[in-house]
């Protein structure tokens, strides 16, 4: 099939092939000024590359249609030519069966309808696609639209989007991304195109960033609090790439502690088989702390004058971090918490890190 531009500017020309069975359906072929394109149709076929539509030419297609469209009115010559060697017969085809020759706008859709992203990620997530028909109602695409996008968002306290259709995740909740475009809608008496202003959208939904996880380092004993058998420790949110800053994190008791091997029938002192539930500040660093992790100097030394040491227990801790849409969990470890009484020493420790003193 041979394809020419006959004006001074580039143009685009449509093409669909229809065999028994299906049809394989190219994108865009773009044309120079008054530059003529030659499309080996045996070649497409052998290439079996994925056309617009995700399908391809069966390998076993020997005869079928072609037909191809101007995307503006008297921008294109076409023909096609049919050779046969084996039977020295050759044939060439020019004809149109619409009167006006282009194609019209028949539908629309955003490519995903709907997407998730975190807040701060930012990127393109959709794209606007077009069907369109012959006066016969054969529909070919889907296209990019031929016509400048205008894109916005409903919502920009949740996304926004730039002119090229990048968007940028906010802050948490729920916003309908749309794009604005024109297309050919139809023709007149005289074949000038009468354009359709066309709006497609898609559902974007943000949610909170959530930590991928918290490294633990020892950050002393709290002598300055009177309790120097008691370790602190402090933690960074990961990835450090993304800022937790200004949010807050709780521990929750998911459950699985102990046993208190300290504790016993009759014991001045509860069994600790549970976490406090405390709540801390993420800071600019995506460091919260100190986490409080020991017993108490009064424990230690009445459960040594009562011989159960050595002892100990265990707590596991669920992390969970503050989001407008409800908690999230990101750390569960266990054993989160670990004390232990020696007859020396004392012991905590805080997932990956431990500290031990010699008290008193």
């Amino acid at each position: 099939m041979h394809l020419k531009n006959t004006l001074d500017k580039e143009v685009t020309a449509l093409v669909q092939l229809r065999y028994e069975g299906g049809s394989y359906n190219p994108n865009r072929i773009k044309l120079a000024p008054y530059q003529t394109v030659a499309i080996d149709i045996r070649k497409l076929r052998d290439a079996q590359q994925k056309d617009i539509r995700g399908g391809v030419m069966p390998t076993n297609v020997e005869s079928g249609q072609i037909a191809w469209f101007e995307e503006e009115v008297g921008s294109l010559i076409g023909r096609a030519e049919v050779a046969n060697q084996e039977a020295a017969m050759a044939s060439s085809f020019s004809c149109g069966e619409c009167i006006c020759g282009g194609l019209v706008y028949d539908s629309c859709a955003m490519t995903p309808p709907s997407g998730e992203a975190e807040v701060g990620q930012f990127g393109y997530m959709f794209a606007p696609s077009v069907m369109k028909r012959d006066c016969h109602y054969v529909q070919y695409g889907p296209y990019s639209p031929t016509s400048a996008i205008n894109w916005s968002s409903t919502n920009t306290t949740v996304v926004t989007v730039d002119g090229s259709g990048i968007e940028t995740a906010v802050a948490p909740g729920s916003a309908y991304i749309l794009a604005r475009f024109s297309e050919i809608g139809g023709y007149n008496y005289s074949c000038a195109a009468i354009y359709a202003n066309i709006t497609t959208s898609a559902t974007c939904g943000v949610q909170c960033t959530t930590p991928t996880g918290e490294t633990t380092a020892f950050g002393g004993w709290a002598d300055s609090d009177n309790l120097p058998t008691v370790a602190k420790w402090n933690q960074t949110l990961t990835p450090a790439s993304t800022s937790f800053a200004g949010r807050t994190v709780t521990e929750r008791d998911p459950g699985g502690s102990g046993p208190d091997t300290c504790y016993f029938n009759g014991s001045a002192f509860a069994p600790q088989t549970s976490i406090s539930g405390g709540t801390w500040s993420v800071d600019a660093n995506n460091q919260w702390g100190s986490d409080y992790v020991g017993w108490t100097p009064g424990a230690v030394t009445y459960y040594r004058d009562q011989g159960r040491a050595p002892c100990g227990t265990f707590i596991t801790q669920r992390m969970v971090i503050d989001c407008v849409t409800g908690e999230q969990t990101y750390s569960i470890t266990f054993p989160s918490l670990e004390l232990d009484i020696q007859p020396l020493l004392v012991i905590s420790r805080r997932a990956e890190g431990q500290a031990s003193r010699t008290w008193p």
